[in-house]
């Protein structure tokens, strides 16, 4: 049974926990945050240390591999973290068992697919990318690196979505555009035109408004 490690003590790494211990039998040995106290008991387990501490308990074989459960808002943060450990450490890649994933399609290192999504032929999902319930991604389309699918989210064919990128709950790619690293979309938003310019983007069609 491998031993699993989580950056992030907060609803998203508790999540990550109740997954990958009910669904696939992994053992979360713990967390790993810098705001909470170590020591603190949660239900799905408890704070071991700060960040800089994951090193130490890798090196005393106290687990086998890590996983980022740190959300959206910080995305910054959560990509240095990966990058961090990344050559260090073997980060978990997990899509739940209620998931399909066609057997061309490619997920990056530490990636995580919550429950029902889709993942259609010939998609590349990048590193350190989140994905929630319920999502879709159609053929030959690309994630980049450390984005963020809210749940909902429906990406056509020939999609590509730049690195840390954040899609909000329900939003919508046509087939055939491309959207810029470190693009954000509001709740519902339907992107029919390529994205050249970061910032958030909302409505029917997605418009930047910031």
């Amino acid at each position: 049974m491998k031993r699993i490690a989580i950056i992030g003590a907060g609803v998203l790494g508790q999540q990550i926990a109740h997954y990958i211990r009910t669904d696939q039998g992994f053992e979360p040995i713990g967390f790993f945050d810098d705001h909470v106290p170590v020591g603190t008991k949660l239900q799905l387990g408890q704070v071991l240390g700060i960040v800089n501490d994951v090193g130490r308990f890798y090196d005393d074989d106290l687990f086998d591999q890590l996983i980022i459960g740190i959300g959206y808002s910080h995305s910054d943060y959560r990509w240095k973290c990966f990058r961090q450990f990344h050559l260090k450490i073997p980060f978990l890649t997990f899509a739940h068992s209620s998931c399909f994933i066609d057997s061309t399609a490619k997920i990056g290192d530490g990636s995580f697919l919550m429950p029902g999504s889709v993942v259609d032929n010939e998609v590349i999902i990048g590193k350190n990318v989140f994905i929630q319930i319920g999502c879709s991604i159609s053929h030959h389309s690309t994630l980049g690196d450390n984005s963020f699918l809210a749940p909902g989210v429906k990406i056509a064919g020939f999609v590509d979505i730049g690195k840390s990128c954040f899609l909000g709950i329900g939003t919508v790619c046509i087939d055939s555009i491309s959207v810029c690293a470190n693009t954000r979309s509001g709740a519902g938003a339907v992107v029919t035109k390529p994205i050249p310019e970061s910032g958030l983007y909302v409505g029917i069609p997605a418009k930047r408004v910031k």
